[in-house]
């Protein structure tokens, strides 16, 4: 059986202006339920739970440094240092069916430092090079953060080095 085709006519300019009069005849009604309900001032400071976000309830991995006041990070971090290690990408054929050539690198802290961010970078930026970063992750041992693994690939025809960077407090 055929379902009959139904098509949908746009609103007429007098259904848009009705629809724009009751919503401005409600919203007075709207905000004094709703400022009778919460008054001013009424949820402040003293309302909020002392310590209500906790390390433990924040994931790993997920603060960024503009989530920090600029003194607050400092005091919280200490001195920092960045570490980097590079390794070389070899070319890969031409044409090889999208495969690429890898290459994994990773750079630790010293003792003592925990990791808190890292990433990756390559040596050329050009348009049509088809430079990936196959993953890029902290380096944990025994539930510690103390470095920064990737893999990086290319499918070009020439070598490129493929740089791994870790922020270590």
């Amino acid at each position: 059986m055929k379902m009959p085709h139904m098509r949908l006519r746009r609103p007429s300019a007098a259904m848009v202006i009705a629809c724009i009069a009751l919503a401005v005849a409600l919203a007075p009604a709207s905000y004094a339920t709703v400022s009778q309900i919460l008054p001013d001032d009424s949820v402040g400071t003293t309302q909020l739970k002392r310590d209500s976000v906790t390390s433990n309830k924040v994931r790993d991995f997920s603060l960024r440094a503009w989530d920090f006041k600029k003194a607050d990070l400092k005091r919280l971090l200490g001195k920092t240092t960045l570490r980097q290690s590079s390794i070389t990408v070899p070319a890969g054929p031409v044409a090889h069916n999208g495969l690429y050539v890898t290459r994994v690198i990773q750079v630790r802290c010293q003792p003592g430092e925990r990791a808190v961010s890292g990433g990756t970078s390559w040596d050329s930026d050009k348009d049509g090079e088809e430079l990936v970063t196959v993953y890029s992750r902290p380096l944990i041992e025994n539930g510690v953060p103390v470095g920064w693994r990737a893999r990086g690939g290319s499918d070009i025809g020439a070598p490129r080095d493929f740089t791994v960077e870790v922020l270590c407090a």
